[in-house]
């Protein structure tokens, strides 16, 4: 009827621990075939212990139940169970209906199966009927076994005296008293909220016979004076025993739920009402249902007035539909969804974010959580960044154009003067003005390093250096590197010794840019040559192997001369752009202060490093250009 997959007649037995099935549908194996449970997978117990309906949405979040095992065991999400009593009124058991998944039980679900445990009852009052006076008087011992080693506390005590009759173990382990000291109370003297009279005056009703039973909370009162909270429920049987019975149960862990729950709602409370920011909770049409004062700027409207508004309207046209898109995409994985929109606060237009987050209810939206935060600054500030990034490309694509006519039309005719000088030297005049020749000539080699220095700084600047490694002969390139050291130690008129020394281990073909690699090494050659007056220049090429063969070969070139040297406390600002350590030295040597700040920015730009090492200022120097690289053999 109820369409759920699973179906119980549960009777409870404290006394063996256990459920017994006496009719089951549905139930998976091993259960099936046992007919039985622990109560450790028992959710009847508190039926039978309260003696009222359990209803439970969904077990997991349940206070009273979440730690079942039924709940991993038997796949028991939603749980309702109605009593089954006996002729005598006490609680047997439970007809129980289960499903694997959240529900929200209907009013009708729970008629209908009171209307079965109803059916059962009276079956049971049938057989019970039939019963011979011996089985009835074991059926009443093994219920007073049941009630005696329930968790929660059982008392009866007598209606003129209100001395306890019986109390079972339950009650006299949570109030820490002895049965003999129990019997010799009445519930007054357990609850310190009611007088003698008090109490009489309230359980008049039941007395009167106004009401079948009463349901109350209270504090019991244990023996060493400590108290606890308590849900009880009292009822009156006038028939054969003339006794009230109280069934009782600790909620402690409840209250401190309810508690911690009412904690959270008042911070959450708080927040709400105090954010600067607008909020708001809405219906699924979009009916706003609760909205903080916050809003009252951006609707024009008083927060208590905005209840019942409908948010949609007071979405611009232009983003309904990216709103509308943005919500259908929620899921219960993904229930968040943010939409950026232009709107007014007290007239002034701001640029809004709306976060929102879509709270499901058995897998369907039923709330919109909603807050905005005004990022209008943040906005004009990413729009004026992207503006700068678009004139920054801009201006960075006009300094290539340049770089490249520059290159051109600085080249082109410096190149021109240098061919002409190199003429005059090869004709057949005068040695005066041979001489006149070399000094233009040499001076134009300067200008034209120079010139490239600056170029290339520029296309540093510019992003506009690409590094391309391919297979190159180190040893080969090296050759040329002397050559060229050569060349500008008998153009500079010096007689310094150079040397070239080459590690076995370095392999035939390396993975490097060779124009790059070599602009480097004439920058730290030129160098070396410019402040060495006597004595040699020497590179050196090393490999440093990594200690795992599968990492790529390092490739370490030393320049080394016997210059002057530079002080320690000195070495890092030569990386420096336009820096020249020494004026005296800038005077006799020339030089812009570029080569060794482009050489190591060009470095870095291959992942390599440059260092420099000087014992003293007046001693030597060496240059070390450490390159990682892929061998290829």
């Amino acid at each position: 009827m109820l369409g759920v997959p699973v179906a119980l007649v549960s009777i409870v037995d404290f006394d063996e621990d256990r459920q017994f099935f006496t009719s089951a549908y549905g139930l998976g194996e091993p259960w099936a075939s046992q007919r039985q449970t622990p109560l450790s997978h028992s959710f009847c117990q508190h039926v039978v212990t309260d003696n009222k309906p359990l209803v439970v949405k969904d077990a997991r979040t349940h206070p009273l139940v979440r730690s079942n095992h039924a709940i991993p065991d038997l796949n028991v999400i939603a749980y309702l169970g109605i009593p089954i009593t006996a002729p005598d009124g006490a609680c047997l058991g439970a007809l129980c209906a289960i499903d694997s998944q959240p529900r929200v039980w209907t009013d009708e679900d729970i008629s209908t199966l009171t209307d079965l445990a109803a059916s059962v009852t009276s079956q049971i009052g049938l057989r019970a009927a039939l019963l011979t006076s011996e089985e009835a008087r074991k059926t009443s011992a093994r219920f007073g076994r049941i009630i005696e080693n329930a968790h929660h506390e059982v008392f009866t005590f007598e209606p003129n005296t209100l001395k306890f009759r019986s109390v079972n173990k339950g009650a006299c382990e949570n109030l820490g008293y002895e049965l003999a000291e129990l019997q010799m109370l009445s519930p007054v003297d357990i609850k310190p909220e009611y007088s003698q009279q008090e109490f009489e005056e309230f359980i008049k009703p039941l007395l009167n016979k106004e009401v079948p039973n009463l349901e109350f909370e209270t504090k019991h009162e244990r023996k060493d004076g400590s108290t606890y909270p308590v849900s009880i429920r009292l009822e009156y049987h006038s028939d054969e025993d003339d006794v009230f019975i109280a069934f009782v149960q600790d909620i402690t862990e409840r209250r401190m739920l309810e508690h911690a729950l009412a904690e959270q709602t008042s911070n959450f409370s708080a927040f709400f009402n105090y954010a600067p920011e607008p909020m708001s909770v809405s219906a699924m049409d979009t009916t706003i249902l609760q909205a903080n004062p916050a809003c009252e700027k951006l609707f024009g409207l008083a927060s208590e007035d905005l209840l019942g508004v409908q948010f949609a309207d007071y979405i611009p046209v232009q983003y309904k539909q990216e709103v509308q898109l943005a919500f259908s995409s929620a899921t219960p994985e993904n229930p968040l969804y943010s939409v950026l929109m232009e709107q007014e606060m007290n007239g002034v237009p701001k640029i809004l974010l709306w976060s929102n987050l879509v709270v499901f209810e058995n897998d369907q939206p039923s709330k919109i959580f909603s807050i905005a935060s005004d990022v209008t600054e943040l906005h004009s500030a990413k729009m004026l960044a992207e503006e700068s990034v678009q004139e920054a490309k801009k201006a960075m694509e006009i300094r290539k154009i340049f770089l490249a006519n520059m290159s051109h039309e600085v080249r082109t005719p410096l190149n021109a003067i240098m061919g002409l000088f190199q003429l005059i030297q090869m004709a057949d005049v005068p040695e005066r003005q041979k001489k006149q020749a070399e000094v233009g000539l040499n001076a134009s080699h300067h200008l034209l390093a120079q010139l490239v220095n600056v170029l290339e700084l520029s296309r540093v600047e510019a992003n506009a250096v690409e590094i391309v490694p391919k297979p190159t002969d180190i040893r080969s390139l090296a050759e040329q590197w002397l050559e060229a050291a050569t060349a500008t130690n008998h153009r500079l008129g010096k007689s310094i010794e150079l040397s070239l020394t080459i590690d076995e281990a370095i392999p035939e073909l390396s993975s490097l840019d060779e124009r790059r690699v070599t602009q480097i090494l004439n920058n730290l050659t030129d160098n070396a040559l410019k402040f060495t007056e006597e004595g040699h220049v020497s590179i050196q090429i090393n490999p440093v192997l990594e200690t795992d063969t599968s990492e790529p070969l390092q490739l370490e070139i030393s320049v080394s001369d016997t210059g002057c040297g530079i002080a320690q406390d000195k070495q890092k600002a030569i990386f420096e752009r336009f820096v020249q350590i020494d004026d005296a030295q800038t005077r006799e040597h020339g030089g812009s202060g570029l080569g060794l700040a482009i050489s190591r920015e060009l470095a870095e730009l291959m992942g390599a490093a440059l260092d420099v090492a000087s014992p003293s200022p007046h001693d030597s120097f060496t240059t070390t250009f450490s390159l990682r690289l892929q061998s290829n053999k």
